[in-house]
């Protein structure tokens, strides 16, 4: 039995889900802040390509372009040796070589723009804050973005970022503050780094406490030095805007990811 055949017509059909993947965990939910495990990326790829090659096997077969099961299936079983199957197949081939290949790849390109689709419409409806299936397992992603349930559209999050840099007046830590404008998460959750812009430096203790400018345009720390963050969130939206200003940001959140 040939074992090659039948992976091969496998990751064929898996490859439409495959894409699909690869279009949903982009953007805002790039894979690595997901937190797809192995094992899940894979459920994921048998989950997205079933209903999409079932789809695809109806349109395309309303359109005239019909799949052959039979050859699918000597290939699958790998008893694709016989000379009347191995001719059926050479004959198949031959015959629809350009129009398989152009639906094949239409069928891909398909599989991924559903899943950008998803994912622009998951952010912009915010279904991940109120679906936990649709939940990115880390949530560094939520805190410091302020999104979370209870809270507009329009947040912006300061954070006083405790760290472990001594100075030379021998204190051990440092604090800062700033607006968060960017963040790293590793594949383990840990928070790799945080991005502040407008930021301070805290100088003195007790009374002599002062906030001092940093004359940066960003402040980059690394999160192997953070010891403990506070963030604050100020909202800048209200429940009651106008129809046409929440609509207008909806369709910037969907084609732009916006907050």
């Amino acid at each position: 039995m040939n074992l090659a055949l039948p992976a091969l017509v496998i990751l064929l059909g898996l490859l439409p889900g495959i894409a699909c993947f690869y279009g949903y965990f982009a953007g805002k939910f790039d894979k690595r802040t997901a937190g797809v495990s192995g094992v899940e990326q894979l459920a994921l790829f048998v989950l997205f390509a079933i209903p999409i090659d079932a789809a695809a096997l109806r349109i395309l077969g309303s359109l005239g372009y019909h799949f052959d099961f039979n050859v699918a299936s000597h290939l699958l079983m790998g008893t694709a040796s016989d000379t009347a199957i191995h001719e059926e197949i050479v004959t198949f081939f031959r015959q629809s070589t350009g129009s398989s290949m152009i639906s094949y790849a239409v069928v891909l390109l398909a599989g991924f723009f559903i899943g950008s689709l998803g994912r622009r419409a998951v952010w912009a409806c915010r279904l991940d804050t109120r679906i936990p299936y649709l939940r990115v397992k880390h949530d560094w992603f939520y805190i410091l973005q302020g999104r979370m349930p209870g809270y507009q559209r329009d947040v912006l999050s300061y954070a006083d970022v405790m760290t472990r840099l001594p100075d030379k007046d021998g204190a051990q830590t440092r604090l800062f503050r700033g607006l968060v404008i960017d963040f790293e998460i590793s594949a383990s959750g840990a928070l790799e780094s945080i991005t502040l812009r407008d930021a301070y430096r805290g100088s003195g203790r007790g009374d002599d406490f002062e906030w001092k400018e940093i004359p940066s345009t960003r402040l980059l720390i690394m999160g192997s030095t953070i010891h403990s963050i506070n963030v604050t969130y100020f909202e800048l939206g209200t429940a009651g805007q106008a129809f046409r200003k929440r609509l207008r940001k909806w369709l910037r959140s969907f084609l732009f990811e916006e907050p």
